[in-house]
C-alpha cells in the first residue's frame, strides 16, 4: 500500500483531506507542524507528501527545499494562492500545487496522478523529473489563463 505524508497544522481540514483519501487505500500519516513532518520523515519512507505552506514553526517551503531530508515526491495543498507562491514551490521541486479549498475528486485525482509518476519514476531521477516539471509549470501558471485573484 502506497504511504502519503499529510502535512497540515489545521486538524479539522487534515481529518477532511484524509477521509477524502480513504477510498484510495492509501496509508496516510498526518503532520501538524514542520518538526513533526520532519521526525516523520527521518522515521519512515513516504511515496508522496502533501504540504501546506503555512505551518505554525515553518514555512512549507524552507521544509521542500530543505536538502537534508529524504522528500518524497511533494504535492503543495494551500490556502496561500498566489502566483508567486505556486512557482516558488514549482521551482523548490513540488510536483503539483493545489489550492485549497480543495474538492475529494480534484485532491484524489492529484494523489493518483503523483503516485503514478512516482512510481513510473526511477529513484535517481526523481528530482530530474521535478525540475523539468518546475520549468513547465512555471511556464503555465505565469500565462494569463493561471492566474490567480
Amino acid at each position: 500500500m502506497p504511504s502519503l505524508l499529510l502535512v497540515e497544522d489545521s486538524p479539522s481540514q487534515a481529518l477532511l483531506h484524509q477521509n477524502y483519501l480513504q477510498s484510495m487505500d492509501v496509508g496516510v500519516v498526518i503532520a501538524g507542524t514542520g518538526a513533526e513532518a520532519k521526525k516523520a520523515l527521518d522515521t519512515q519512507s513516504f511515496d508522496l507528501m502533501l504540504l501546506d505552506l503555512g505551518l505554525p514553526d515553518i514555512h512549507g517551503l524552507e521544509l521542500l527545499a530543505d536538502e537534508t531530508l529524504n522528500l518524497p515526491a511533494v504535492i503543495v495543498l494551500t490556502g496561500e494562492g498566489s502566483v508567486r507562491s505556486a512557482v516558488d514551490a514549482m521551482r523548490a521541486g513540488a510536483m503539483d500545487f493545489q489550492m485549497k479549498p480543495v474538492s475529494a475528486e480534484k485532491l484524489r485525482s492529484a494523489v493518483e496522478e503523483g503516485l503514478n509518476r512516482v512510481a513510473a519514476t526511477p529513484k535517481n531521477s526523481v528530482s530530474q523529473d521535478a525540475e523539468n516539471r518546475s520549468e513547465e509549470h512555471t511556464s503555465e501558471l505565469q500565462s494569463p489563463d493561471h492566474l490567480v485573484c
